[in-house]
């Protein structure tokens, strides 16, 4: 098991679009490193009392995003924590800024064509921006974004993609 020092940011956040592996590949490293693992979405459903769709059905776009901006304002005094954001969150300037204080803010980028595979219900899942629009579209907007607010920038569709992910991710932890 990874021992990774206790510094003020002695966490790793994962960033980046819907159906990226955001969830899947940060509780894989939490259990690897032996950390605790927060999945956002799954802070704000608690809170909200209700899911993600629901939430936007009931507060629309902009109260889900100031939801998620609250939620990640409210993660304070972590210590060796792996966070999975949603896909959105990178659209409040304050949250990717605490995101950045409190631990290493990891960009995953993968194709939209390799999202688009994964994700079978994109249509019904909360995905804020993209209206009627493109995956591709709201790819293109939110790039500049998640690379703007990132540390570091891992590519699942590299060789070797989500184990070599994840190893990457392992020697990070290692050096913070």
């Amino acid at each position: 098991m990874t021992e990774p020092a206790h510094g003020p940011r002695a966490n790793i956040c994962l960033i980046g679009m819907a159906g990226v592996g955001k969830s899947y590949l940060g509780r894989r490293l939490a259990a690897r490193l032996g950390w605790t693992f927060l999945d956002v979405d799954e802070l704000m459903e608690k809170r909200a009392g209700m899911g993600l769709q629901q939430i936007v059905a009931q507060k629309g776009e902009e109260g889900f995003k100031a939801l998620e901006e609250r939620t990640i304002l409210g993660l304070t005094d972590l210590r060796r924590h792996v966070v999975a954001t949603g896909g959105s969150a990178v659209y409040s300037a304050k949250a990717m800024g605490h995101l950045r204080a409190i631990g290493h803010v990891v960009y995953l980028h993968d194709q939209p064509a390799n999202i688009a595979a994964r994700v079978d219900n994109l249509p019904t899942r909360a995905v804020i921006g993209l209206g009627d629009g493109s995956l591709e579209r709201l790819f293109t907007a939110r790039r500049p974004l998640y690379e703007a607010a990132a540390h570091l920038r891992l590519d699942l569709d590299g060789p070797g993609g989500a184990e070599a992910t994840l190893a990457a991710l392992e020697a990070l932890a290692q050096n913070i």
